[in-house]
């Protein structure tokens, strides 16, 4: 229980690095712990034992599922694996979407962009539930215009980034030179972002390495130069 309780900075709920953060992690430890020992023993597929436990907590327990609903969940808590189990983090490094802070004079944990401002974690679990080997990779992307008209770049990169990447920078090529064909420049830190590179070789039919004449300072993967043509 007090595994369960700890994010304090003193005993008995001691001290944790990230404290209600890593007070979750422990208690989803708890929760697979518990649901592995109760089907192992059987429990999970004995309706009369579960029932039975849920007696026994007696005023402890407070719940709205009916009893129609329990054999569901011992479905589920019997079939699923670990292993098949998706967590997300909302405070991993580069993708901070929870924080802590005070309301009304009390301590609690609130949405990093600001209280009730669910929109970047909505998003964040929209991305995560609707992934494609493709929108995993995140690659930062570059797009510039080499077509001559207005907002092409801007169109483009909104098509990337409905695709699931990350456009870092739109802009203009150098000096306004208008090109033919759009054309892809993988940066050599986009050398692993193999379903990226598939999906630009679909898109645009070829990948080129020398990008030596678009030297951006931007944190880009790749570099979509938008020509006149296809």
């Amino acid at each position: 229980m007090w595994f369960s309780r700890a994010r304090g900075l003193v005993a008995p709920t001691y001290g944790l690095e990230q404290s209600n953060f890593d007070r979750e992690k422990n208690q989803q430890l708890v929760l697979m712990a518990l649901k592995n020992k109760a089907t192992s023993t059987g429990t999970l597929t004995d309706f009369g034992k579960v029932t039975s436990l849920m007696d026994a907590m007696g005023k402890n327990l407070r719940t709205n599922i009916d009893t129609k609903e329990i054999r569901t969940i011992m479905n589920l808590g019997s079939e699923i694996k670990e292993s098949d189990i998706h967590r997300l983090s909302f405070v991993e490094e580069n993708n901070v979407l929870m924080t802590t802070g005070t309301a009304g004079g009390a301590s609690i944990v609130q949405p990093a962009a600001g209280l009730y401002d669910y929109d970047d974690i909505r998003a964040y679990i929209k991305s995560e539930i609707y992934a494609t080997p493709l929108s995993k990779e995140k690659a930062t992307v570059a797009v510039l215009n080499g077509s001559g008209v207005a907002g092409a770049a801007q169109k483009e990169a909104d098509k990337l980034t409905e695709l699931g990447m990350k456009v870092v920078h739109v802009g203009n090529v150098p000096g306004n030179e208008k090109l033919g064909k759009t054309q892809v420049y993988q940066l050599p830190a986009g050398k692993e972002k193999t379903a990226t590179k598939d999906k630009f070789k679909e898109l645009y039919g070829s990948i080129s390495s020398d990008s030596s004449k678009y030297n951006l300072n931007v944190d880009a993967q790749f570099i979509v130069v938008v020509g006149t043509g296809s």
